[in-house]
């Protein structure tokens, strides 16, 4: 048999998990709305500050400072070290910043927040 004592230690016992998991969730919730979707503070693609930027105007942002770079050679080496120039635009590179699947195709790999706004 359960005395009173043990029964009411384990209603607070689970009154306080619930109360921690609800403290979680306001804080996460508090922080997805706080940051938006903004890129973090120092956030930065080859060189590019894009921080505190939303994903529009990153993009912007991005497609003019490294449109610039598709017109420049491009320097391949191989394991022998040989080299060769490559032109972008004959090779049909291009810069690639759309969004894709809600996230935008910046740097290596996309930059993550939170709340998975990025």
């Amino acid at each position: 048999m359960t005395s009173v004592a043990d029964q009411l230690g384990a209603k607070v016992a689970g009154f306080t998990v619930l109360g921690l998991v609800l403290a979680g969730g306001v804080a996460w919730g508090g922080i997805c709305l706080h940051t938006g979707d903004k890129a973090p503070r120092n956030a930065a693609v080859e060189g590019v500050g894009i921080g505190g930027l939303t994903p529009a105007a990153a993009e912007r942002k991005l497609r003019a400072e490294l449109e610039t770079r598709t017109s420049r050679p491009i320097s391949v080496s191989y394991g022998d070290g040989r080299t060769v120039d490559v032109d972008p635009t004959k090779a049909g590179l291009s810069i690639d910043t759309r969004p894709r699947s809600g996230r935008p195709a910046v740097g290596r790999g996309s930059v993550r927040r939170g709340c998975g706004t990025w």
